[in-house]
């Protein structure tokens, strides 16, 4: 009976020395797999830290653009709202007035927009003075040139590429 119990109990210690090699296995399985991991994961953050640099330029870059955009669009307003005599002369001054104003209505009329800014001839409006229109956030909307003038509001046609979205309260400015 002790030998049926002593072989019972030796194979009972076998089954738990292999069961305990099988898992020191695994456990060396998972290690290398954890460790492999972690590598992946590294190189992972160094790359995302890398396409995030990079994104951060981009976009500092593309603030620039916008705001030389901005600029020159600017630019080109106040030139086209120039007296054609004043344009041609070399060197000469810019006499458009700096007027800042608010939108107060915008409308269509026959597909075309328009919309009526707070100043008038009371603040140096003259008809075909060109407004540049400004978000809150400062973003380039378009354009508004003055074809009526009364003494405390002006209206006239917008133009340029987000003119949709000129609203009651937007900025127009003559000079940025």
């Amino acid at each position: 009976m002790q030998g049926t119990d002593l072989s019972r109990l030796t194979e009972a210690l076998r089954a738990s020395e292999d069961t305990k090699s099988k898992m020191a296995a695994t456990l060396d399985e998972l290690r290398t797999f954890n460790t492999d991991n972690l590598k992946k994961l590294t190189e992972l953050n160094s790359v995302n830290g890398d396409l995030t640099n990079r994104l951060e330029v981009a976009i500092r870059q593309g603030h620039y653009w916008q705001e030389q955009n901005v600029e020159l669009q600017s630019q080109m307003g106040r030139a086209t709202s120039q007296p054609a005599s004043a344009a041609a002369l070399p060197g000469s001054a810019s006499k458009v007035p700096s007027i800042n104003a608010v939108v107060r209505v915008t409308s269509n009329i026959s597909n075309i927009p328009y919309a009526t800014i707070s100043v008038g001839t009371a603040d140096r409006v003259a008809k075909g003075m060109t407004f540049t229109l400004i978000d809150g956030q400062g973003n380039f909307l378009g354009y508004l040139t003055v074809d009526t003038v009364d003494t405390n509001e002006s209206a006239g046609r917008l133009s340029g590429p987000r003119v949709a979205d000129v609203k009651p309260g937007t900025d127009a400015r003559t000079q940025l």
